[in-house]
Parts: structure tokens; sequence; C-alpha cells
């Protein structure tokens, strides 16, 4: 569980990257990030073969992104409540995949 947990760690922090990446998708450094984040992405490994649910992470790289935007924000509230719904959606549906197979492989 604990392998599973952290490539869903790194999905989220790729689907953080092109949050980022696609503020500034019409320059170089935007395209570069996109191409780092894909290539990431690529290197990622699949655990029992598949990429799914862990895929769910980049679900919630904007969240992640739009907490560090919170931070910084005149006006966190609407920051912190849309990236705290992006969180707890990944999370939730992470963890309720998880369970799905757990159940379904034993």
């Amino acid at each position: 569980m604990v392998k599973r947990s952290v490539v869903f760690l790194s999905w989220c922090c790729i689907g953080a990257a092109l949050s980022y990446a696609a503020l500034y998708v019409f320059t170089p450094y935007g395209l570069a990030l996109i191409a780092a984040s894909v290539a990431a992405g690529a290197l990622i490994p699949a655990i029992g073969g598949r990429r799914w649910p862990e895929t769910l992470g980049l679900l919630g790289g904007p969240g992640a992104f739009c907490l560090v935007v919170a931070n910084d924000a005149g006006d966190p509230r609407p920051w912190s409540v849309a990236g705290g719904a992006f969180l707890a959606m990944a999370l939730l549906a992470y963890l309720a995949l998880v369970r799905a197979r757990s159940a379904r492989d034993a």
C-alpha cells in the first residue's frame, strides 16, 4: 500500500506541475514544463501492470496548486475551497477504487 501511495503522490505532483504549465502554455517555458511532466509520467512505475487508480493523483494536482496559490492570495477562501475540493475528490475516488480492487482480488 505504501508503494501505491507514493505513486499516487507522484501523479499528484505531476498534476500540479501541469496545472502550473497551463498558465504558460503558449511560452517556451510552459511547453518545456509540459514535456518534462509527460516524461516524468512515463517514468512512474506501473504497479501490478496497471497505472489505474494511481493516476487519479493527476486530479489532485490542481488542488495542490490551488492551495499553494491560496497561501499568497489576498482572499484565500475561494482558492482553498477549490483546492480542498479537488484534493478530496481525488483522494476519495482513489481510496474507493483501491478498496474495490482489494475486495475483488481477495
